[in-house]
């Protein structure tokens, strides 16, 4: 059974400004996550942490190696297959909180009974009366 993740010698460098050199972000970097196992990514701001998460999330492309979910080359993102909690709120502000539901599954093609899907996951958590 191949790995739920694969990261292969990956690499991110980022243009560095007006002449200054490209800052490296991640140089490199392999691992292999197995299914039901749990990983941390740990070190100082600034490491590459963010960087790789998002770059197995398909939000930004390597600038070297390649990544796998499955059996599946990330070549963008992958709504069925990976799900994101930013550090930072995401949500649309002009929306309802129920607009912001539809807008997520409709990213994933969910366009059908998205109403009763997202008011069902607001139940679950004690916050229908929000929507």
């Amino acid at each position: 059974m191949p790995p739920a993740i694969a990261v292969d010698r990956v690499s991110q460098r980022f243009a560095g400004s007006k002449g200054a050199p490209d800052a490296v972000a991640l140089d490199d970097v392999s691992l292999e996550i197995n299914r039901g196992e749990f990983v941390c990514l740990l070190g100082p701001s600034g490491c590459g942490k963010s960087t790789l998460l998002n770059i197995i999330g398909g939000l930004i492309a390597p600038s070297a190696g390649t990544v796998t979910v499955g059996e599946t080359v990330v070549n963008g993102p992958l709504p069925r297959d990976v799900a994101f909690v930013f550090q930072e709120s995401t949500l649309l502000p002009w929306y309802t909180v129920l607009e912001n539901f539809r807008v997520s599954l409709e990213f994933q093609g969910r366009t059908s009974g998205w109403r009763e899907h997202a008011m069902a996951a607001l139940s679950a958590v004690g916050m229908d009366g929000f929507a």
